[in-house]
């Protein structure tokens, strides 16, 4: 499921697909079953697994919400 959203003005997808994460993984160090979330800042994505509970899903796509918010304004203590 991709789904269009805007966070503080600036446009951003929202990707709920194993196969669409796997994928921005693969030239990555990260171990992808360890990964239930990503934020991509470059083509301003966050990716989120499919299969969790909705509660586990909104918990997921808050926090990189919160890195997508720290991106968007410059702090890079929220944006990694």
């Amino acid at each position: 499921m991709r789904r269009k959203l805007t966070i503080l003005g600036v446009p951003h997808s929202l990707v709920i697909s194993d196969k669409a994460l796997e994928e921005y993984l693969e030239d990555t160090e990260y171990a992808v079953d360890d990964i239930r979330g990503l934020y991509d800042d470059y083509d301003r994505r966050i990716f989120v697994r499919e299969g969790m509970n909705s509660y586990q899903t909104a918990l997921t796509i808050l926090h990189e919400w919160l890195h997508a918010v720290g991106s968007v304004t410059g702090q890079t203590t929220l944006a990694y």
